[in-house]
């Protein structure tokens, strides 16, 4: 029984609370006066729904801005409070429950009579001040006999920039700036920052020079050159001769080892030394036979094996020229009289030679010199004038060679390896009166080649290949 009416009794203690309490209690009333004596106090107060247990009063002056704040409970749904110490201005007090109740506000203006104090004034400020204007020095540059070189202007502090272009001298050799002149003790840093005008002056020297000497090995004398450092040597022109023999190029040394390169920049004194090699000398042959056993086989002056052979086409028979090229009786007929009639204005035909050189490797040389020797026959003796002419693939005329009468030889030199027409003509009642008879040579690439166009080549007749 007695435990029946303790629930009872905490059942009606707790019913009132229930009953009475609101949540988010509203601040009711709101009251906010300056204290009559002391100007610069408001006293604050007001009511509260039931419930709320504190209550935070903020004050805002005219600008809005949080001037203080304070929080003061409640009792019995009544809360009081002073704000001490508040400056003149018109304010506004917001005040609610301090677990986040609605808002009450109320007004009031504090004026104690005093007048506000003046902000503080700012420190005075001086004027501005222009920065100094910077020191502009000049800098001249004393070319020396060299070209001009504007002076330059430059602000205190900073550098000068070394001339771009660098003033010339002829061919002397720019070796700097400096600021002592003659005497060339200080050369000028361009890195040095500029405090000063002052003048800077370029001294010069002569480029260094080799010496390149040309040993001929032979009678003939070519003057040295005197090459500057770095540049190139001028190859001789022309080639020196000597006698007979055959100019094989300007090597670096007597061993023939390595033959100079004219594009070298030169750095030192040197001696180039000529390379002579002995001529080919063959005789003009008249038969398959003569030709397939006239071979002529030499070694040059580097060392390498060659092997030359010589051809009359006109001593060869019309049916083993076209069957060594492969053409027909009519090909045959449109390529020789087409080379007929290109020098029947120079003379008359005498002889269609072919001379050929091949390596070691069998592989066709064309451009080593020859000295050829051929025998004149009665026919060539009719003439005073024999000449090599050298007919283009297009059956054009060029190059003319003049070779000597030695005897019963006519003897000249050729520097291109192909096919040649022998061209007799008279230019003079006697042929035998004048020991010095120029005889000419022209020179003729015949390709034996089948064309189905209608324009026949005919390929080098080899004398192997020729059979009678």
């Amino acid at each position: 029984m007695k435990k029946r009416y303790l629930v009872l009794l905490l059942t009606l203690l707790v019913l009132p609370l229930s009953v009475f309490a609101t949540e988010n209690p509203k601040v009711l009333t709101l009251t906010a006066t300056v204290d009559e004596e002391d100007k610069d106090l408001v006293n604050f107060s007001g009511t509260t729904e039931q419930g709320a247990l504190a209550v935070t009063c903020i004050m805002y002056n005219s600008n809005n801005k949080e001037a203080d704040r304070l929080s003061v409970s409640v009792n019995n749904q009544e809360f009081s409070g002073r704000f001490m110490h508040v400056p003149d201005g018109t304010y506004t007090l917001s005040c609610a429950n301090y677990e986040g109740g609605e808002i009450k506000s109320a007004e009031f203006t504090i004026d104690t009579g005093t007048p506000p104090e003046d902000p503080p004034e700012d420190p005075p400020v001086d004027p501005p001040v222009d920065p100094p204007t910077p020191e502009v020095y000049t800098i001249t540059f004393n070319s020396n006999g060299g070209t001009e070189v504007s002076p330059a202007d430059v602000t205190s502090g900073q550098t000068v920039a070394r001339p771009d272009p660098a003033p010339t001298n002829g061919n002397k050799i720019l070796v700097g700036w400096f600021t002592d002149n003659n005497t060339f003790q200080n050369e000028f840093d361009f890195n040095t920052p500029i405090t000063g005008s002052f003048e800077l002056f370029a001294k010069w020297e002569d480029p260094q020079t080799f010496t390149v000497s040309f040993d001929t090995r032979c009678e003939e004398h070519i003057d040295d050159a005197i090459v500057e450092d770095g540049q190139t040597v001028a190859k001789p022109n022309p080639d020196p001769e000597n006698g007979d023999k055959i100019f094989g190029g300007w090597f670096e040394d007597d061993t023939f080892s390595k033959e100079y390169d004219f594009d070298t920049p030169v750095t030192s004194s040197f001696t180039l030394v000529a390379l002579w090699n002995d001529p080919i000398v063959v005789e003009k042959t008249y038969n398959v036979e003569d030709a397939s056993g006239n071979k002529v086989e030499f070694v040059n002056g580097e060392g390498h094996t060659y092997t030359l052979s010589i051809v009359d086409y006109l001593s060869v028979s019309k049916e083993d020229v076209m069957a060594a090229a492969g053409i027909d009786a009519d090909q045959y007929e449109q390529i020789f009289g087409t080379i007929k009639n290109a020098v029947k204005d120079k003379g008359t035909l005498l002889s269609i030679l072919d001379i050929t050189i091949t390596d070691e490797d069998d592989h066709d040389v064309t451009d080593k010199e020859v000295i050829v020797k051929i025998k004149l026959t009665e026919e060539m003796k009719k003439f005073n004038t024999l000449q090599l002419i050298y007919i283009k693939d297009d059956f054009t005329l060029e190059n003319p060679v003049t070779l000597k009468v030695e005897g019963d030889y006519a003897v000249g030199k050729l520097n291109h390896l192909s096919t040649y027409t022998v061209v007799g003509s008279n230019t003079s009642s006697n042929p035998h009166t004048n020991d010095n008879i120029n005889i000419w040579y022209t020179l003729f690439i015949i390709s034996l080649i089948g064309l189905s166009t209608g324009i026949i080549y005919m390929t080098r007749l080899q004398p192997a290949k020729i059979k009678r």
